[in-house]
C-alpha cells in the first residue's frame, strides 16, 4: 500500500500496432532510429477517392497480414468486427502475453478488467452504410451495424475473448481518449476495484470524410503532401497541422503487490494522474496553456513529486500553430514555477507525432507506452521534423512527462520498484508525454561514476553554477530587450552565452559527459546554421488566404533577419531556400568534424545523423560538395548553384564566385579551430559573409570596364 493508503500500480506489460510497426520493440525501435510512419493517401485503391483533400497524408498501419495472427479469432469472427476493435484486439494479447497474464481461475477472471476507448466511430460503416439507405431504404442496413459502430465494443470484444469479468469501462475523449483511459484504470487498481487492467486506446478512421472535416476546420498538415514524413513537425516554425494515423496501444497495469505475488516483470510504476478542462474553446486550447498546466499540477500532486524531479517531458503536440505554443507555454509555467527548474535549458521536452502521426484516441497510451520505454530503455525519443523551434520557450532536450489535451491528462511514470526498497521518493520520476529532438542514451547516471569522477562533476557543477550565476542578470536583461527580435538573434546571443559553459564541459567533464557535451554543442551549431536563411510564415497570412506562391506552387514567408541570402542575393523565403543554405552551412560543419580522431567523429556524427531525416537532399548536397571542393572552384559553383540558386534564372556568375570563395576561407579557418572548442566551428562561417568576397569579385571587372573606356573600346 501507499502512503496514501492505496493500492500501487505498475505496468506489466504493453502491446501496439502503430504506423511504425507491430509490436511496442518495433515502433520503438524504428522510433528511435528516426524512421517516419507518414505516408501518403493516393497508394490506397481507389486512388481518386482522395483527390481534391487538403491534406492527402496519414499514419498508416502495416498490412493486416502482419498483425492479424495476434486477433486468435475465426474468420467469421473477424469479419464482424470494424479495424479499431481488430487493431485493439491484437494490441491487448501482445500486452497480455509479455505479462504473462492468462488466467483461468474465477477469482482472477473476476478480479481483471478491461479500459478503452477510442475517439472516432467507425465513419466507413456509417458512411457506406448510410449510403446503402439512401438508396434503398432500410432493406440495406446489416444488423452488424450498431454494434460495429460502437465505441465501447473494443473493450467489450476484449473481455469476452479473454473472459474478463472485472471493470469495463470505455473513455471516449477525443485526444485523451488513450490517456484518461489509462489514468481511469490505475484509479480503479489503486481503489481495490480491480487487481488488474488492460488499458489503452484505438483507432482506425482513415476516410475521406475524416480529412474533408478536419481539412474543413484547417487542422490538418497540408504544405508536404509532396514529401509524407515532412509533414507532421511538432513545435517547428513550418508546422501547419496535425496528421491523422491509425493504431492502438494496450498497458497491462497490474497492483504491486499482485506483480510480485506472481512474479510479473515491472516495467514502471505509475505514481500520478491529472485531469482538467479549460473550459475555452471547442478545438483551441487557452493560449498560456491553463488548461493542461492543471492537469500536469495535479498528476504531480496525486505522484507527490516536484517539477523540479521531473527528467523529461514528452508533449502532445500535434503540429498545430495555437496548440503546441499553449503547450509549451503550460510546461514553462509548471518547470519554472514553483518547486522548479532554474531554467528553460534544463526542461526536456519532445514528442513523438512527428514520426507517428496523430492516433488520435490511441495517442494517449502509445504515448504511455513510450514514456514506459524511455525509462526501461533510459534513452530520450526523437521529436522529427524540428529544425527550428518556434514556441517562445527555450527548452533542452533530455528525458519526463506523459499529457494530452483538449480537455487535459497526464500520468506520471517513474522506475520499477526494488523487492528490497520501498522509499520511492528518493527516485526520479519520469514524467512522459509526446515530443522530443534525436534518441540520447543517458550515461551520466551517478551510480555508474567514481569517486574522482563525481569529484570532477562536483568541480565542474561549482564551475557552471558561477557563470550561470554571473550571467544571469545579462540573459534576463538581454531576453527583455530581444523578446520581439528574429529567432535568429536570440539563437546567437544564446550560443554566445553558452560559449564559456562549453568550454568548461569540453576541458572538465569526464568521459561519460562527452556524450552529453557533444549533444548541446550539436543542438548550438544547429541554430547558428538554421538561423542564416530563416523565414516564417504568419498563421494570420494562412487565415485570410494571402498567402504568396513561387513559380512551382511554394509557400513564400517573410525573412526573420534578412541578411546576405534574401537580401542581397535575392533568394525567397521559402522552405528550399531555408533547407538549403542550412546545409550549405552543415557541410562545413561535416568538413571539419571528419578531421577530429574516429571516436570523437562518431560520436558527432551519432548526433547529426538525424540531418538526413530533416532534409531529404542532405546526402545529396554534402556529394556535390564534396566532389566540388575536389575538382575546383568551377565544380564547387556548379554544385553552388544547382542546389542553391536553382530557383533563380538570372542569378550572376560573381554571386556564385563569391559563395564559393567564402566557403573555401571558411573551411581554412575551419581547419584552425582546435578541436577541444568545436562547439565554436559555427563563428568562422556567421563572422564573416559570402557578401564580403563580392568586392574581391568585382575589382578586376570594374578594372577592365576602367581600361575599355580610356581606349574607347
Amino acid at each position: 500500500m501507499s502512503a496514501r493508503g492505496l493500492r500501487r500500480v505498475v505496468v506489466t506489460g504493453m502491446g501496439a500496432i502503430t504506423p511504425l510497426g507491430v509490436g511496442a520493440r518495433q515502433t520503438w525501435t524504428r522510433l528511435i532510429a528516426g524512421n517516419s510512419g507518414i505516408r501518403s493517401l493516393l497508394q490506397l485503391p481507389p486512388p481518386d477517392q482522395w483527390h481534391g483533400l487538403k491534406s492527402t497524408v496519414a499514419g498508416l498501419v502495416p498490412n493486416d497480414d502482419d498483425w492479424d495472427d495476434w486477433l486468435r479469432a475465426g474468420s467469421l469472427d473477424q469479419r464482424r468486427l470494424p479495424k479499431f476493435t481488430q487493431l485493439a484486439a491484437a494490441a491487448a494479447a501482445m500486452a497480455l502475453d509479455e505479462s504473462a497474464w492468462h488466467p483461468t481461475e474465477d477469482e482472477n477472471l473476476d478480479r481483471t478488467g478491461v479500459c478503452l476507448g477510442s475517439g472516432l466511430s467507425n465513419l466507413d460503416d456509417i458512411y457506406t452504410t448510410s449510403i446503402a439507405f439512401d438508396r434503398d431504404s432500410r432493406r440495406r442496413v446489416s444488423p452488424q451495424f450498431v454494434p460495429r459502430i460502437l465505441l465501447n465494443m473494443a473493450a467489450g470484444h476484449i473481455s469476452m475473448r479473454h473472459s474478463f469479468r472485472g471493470p469495463n469501462h470505455t473513455a471516449t475523449t477525443a485526444c485523451t481518449t488513450g490517456a484518461h483511459s489509462v489514468g481511469d484504470a490505475a484509479q480503479l487498481i489503486a481503489l481495490d476495484k480491480a487487481d488488474v487492467m488492460l488499458a489503452g486506446g484505438a483507432e482506425s478512421c482513415i476516410h475521406p470524410l475524416t480529412f474533408a472535416a478536419f481539412g474543413a476546420a484547417r487542422s490538418l498538415a497540408t504544405a508536404h503532401n509532396h514529401a509524407p514524413p515532412s509533414s507532421c513537425r511538432p513545435f517547428d516554425a513550418a508546422r501547419d497541422g496535425f496528421v491523422v494515423a491509425e493504431g492502438a496501444a494496450v498497458l497491462v497495469l497490474e497492483a504491486l503487490d499482485h506483480a510480485r505475488a506472481r512474479g510479473a516483470p515491472v516495467l514502471a510504476e505509475l505514481r500520478g494522474y491529472g485531469l482538467s478542462a479549460d473550459a475555452h474553446h471547442v478545438t483551441a486550447p487557452l493560449p498560456d496553456g491553463a488548461g493542461a498546466l492543471a492537469a500536469m499540477r495535479m498528476a504531480l500532486r496525486d505522484a507527490g513529486i516536484a517539477p523540479a524531479r521531473v527528467d523529461y517531458v514528452n508533449a502532445h503536440a500535434t503540429g498545430t500553430q495555437v496548440g503546441d505554443a499553449a503547450e509549451a507555454r503550460g510546461i514553462r509555467s509548471l518547470m519554472l514555477g514553483e518547486h522548479g527548474v532554474k531554467a528553460e535549458r534544463h526542461v526536456c521536452v519532445s514528442s513523438t507525432k512527428g514520426a507517428t502521426g496523430h492516433l488520435l484516441g490511441a495517442a494517449g497510451a502509445i504515448e504511455a507506452i513510450f514514456a514506459v520505454l524511455a525509462i526501461t530503455e533510459n534513452t530520450l525519443p526523437p521529436t522529427l521534423n524540428l529544425t527550428a523551434p518556434d514556441v517562445g520557450p527555450d527548452f533542452n532536450f533530455a528525458p519526463r512527462v506523459v499529457r494530452s489535451f483538449g480537455t487535459e491528462s497526464h500520468s506520471v511514470f517513474v522506475p520499477p520498484p526494488h523487492h528490497d526498497h520501498h522509499d520511492h521518493d528518493h527516485q526520479r520520476a519520469r514524467r512522459l508525454g509526446t515530443s522530443a529532438p534525436r534518441a540520447t542514451k543517458d550515461q551520466s547516471s551517478p551510480a555508474s561514476l567514481t569517486a574522482t569522477e563525481k569529484d570532477r562533476l562536483g568541480s565542474l557543477r561549482a564551475q557552471l553554477e558561477h557563470k550561470r550565476d554571473a550571467g544571469r542578470a545579462a540573459a534576463a536583461a538581454a531576453e527583455a530587450s530581444t523578446q520581439h527580435e528574429s529567432r535568429g538573434k536570440k539563437a546567437r546571443f544564446l550560443t554566445k552565452l553558452l560559449t564559456p559553459v562549453a568550454e568548461t564541459i569540453a576541458y572538465n567533464a569526464p568521459g561519460a559527459m562527452q556524450t552529453y557535451a557533444v549533444y548541446g554543442a550539436t543542438e548550438d551549431i544547429y541554430k547558428q546554421c538554421a538561423a542564416q536563411a530563416d523565414y516564417r510564415i504568419g498563421e494570420e497570412v494562412r487565415r485570410e488566404e494571402r498567402l504568396k506562391l513561387a513559380e512551382d506552387g511554394e509557400e513564400i514567408g517573410v525573412s526573420v533577419a534578412g541578411g546576405v541570402w534574401h537580401e542581397d542575393f535575392g533568394l525567397l523565403p521559402t522552405f528550399s531556400t531555408w533547407a538549403q543554405v542550412t546545409m550549405l552551412h552543415l557541410w562545413l560543419v561535416v568538413t571539419r568534424l571528419r578531421m577530429v580522431e574516429p571516436e570523437s567523429f562518431r560520436t558527432w556524427q551519432d548526433t547529426l545523423r538525424y540531418l538526413k531525416d530533416l532534409f531529404v537532399q542532405w546526402r545529396g548536397a554534402v556529394l556535390s560538395y564534396d566532389e566540388g571542393l575536389v575538382r575546383g572552384d568551377a565544380a564547387l559553383a556548379a554544385a553552388v548553384w544547382r542546389n542553391l540558386f536553382k530557383a533563380r534564372g538570372d542569378v550572376d556568375a560573381r554571386v556564385l564566385a563569391a559563395v564559393v570563395a567564402w566557403m573555401r576561407r571558411a573551411l581554412v579557418a575551419l581547419e584552425r579551430t582546435r578541436d577541444e572548442a568545436l562547439r565554436e566551428v559555427w563563428r568562422p562561417m556567421v563572422g564573416t559573409s559570402p557578401k564580403m568576397e563580392l568586392p574581391g569579385v568585382d575589382k578586376p571587372v570594374r578594372e577592365l570596364e576602367e581600361l575599355y573606356k580610356e581606349l574607347g573600346l
